[in-house]
Parts: C-alpha cells; sequence; structure tokens
C-alpha cells in the first residue's frame, strides 16, 4: 500500500474515532442518568451505531462486494435467531438453583430440604 492511499483514509479514521468516543460517551451518560427502562434500549442502539462505524470503516465492509455485504448481514442475522433461542430457552426455565441459594442465605424452605441432600458430619 502507498503512503498516499494511507494518508486518504485518515481523516475518515480520525472521524469516526472522535465518533466513537462521543459515542462511549453517550453510553457513560446514559449509564449515570436515571432513564428507567429505557436504559437498555438506548444502550443497544448505542452499541448499534458503534458496531455498524467499526464494521462499515474499519473492516473496509462499504468497499467490499455485494456477495460480502451478504454473508455479513446473514451472519447478523444468524446471531440474532441464535440469542432469539437463547432467550426463548432462559424465559421459560423454572428456577431450578434458587433452594440451593436460598440454603446458602439462610432462607430454608420445605422444598429447599427435599431437594437438597443433607450434609454429612465428618467422619471420626
Amino acid at each position: 500500500m502507498s503512503q498516499a492511499h494511507a494518508k486518504s483514509h485518515v481523516p475518515a479514521y480520525l472521524v469516526i474515532y472522535v465518533s466513537l468516543l462521543v459515542l462511549v460517551g453517550l453510553t457513560v451518560a446514559v449509564a449515570h442518568v436515571k432513564t428507567g427502562p429505557l436504559a437498555f434500549p438506548i444502550a443497544m442502539a448505542v452499541a448499534g451505531v458503534k458496531t455498524l462505524l467499526i464494521v462499515a470503516v474499519f473492516m473496509h465492509l462499504k468497499d467490499e462486494t455485494p456477495l460480502v455485504r451478504l454473508f455479513a448481514i446473514a451472519g447478523v442475522m444468524w446471531l440474532g435467531i441464535m440469542f432469539t433461542i437463547l432467550m426463548g430457552d432462559y424465559l421459560t426455565r423454572n428456577d431450578t438453583h434458587a433452594a440451593l441459594r436460598n440454603l446458602a442465605v439462610g432462607q430454608v424452605s420445605e422444598e429447599a430440604h427435599s431437594s437438597v441432600p443433607p450434609a454429612k458430619a465428618p467422619a471420626r
């Protein structure tokens, strides 16, 4: 790569760098301001914008062929499908470890007694 070609990208890289710093500042500001239930969606939107900037500019996806872009989008969509399946599984599970946590903090219930075997006394 020639130096003229490398220097042509420097202004764009600096703009993206400053944009990423501003977005990090926005993320920190959202974390410190009480936004209630909007905190998570705002943080995810900012993270998505940062991801798009990094992928498009630093990974040079904007200069790639349409087929490469298609595969990049397919990869992100597949990741979304996998997270959806994961969250569907996670949200429909019973809390099987609640009895063990309650036992550890001293909140023993009848259910905890039946699901956790009694501790054995040390042999003398």
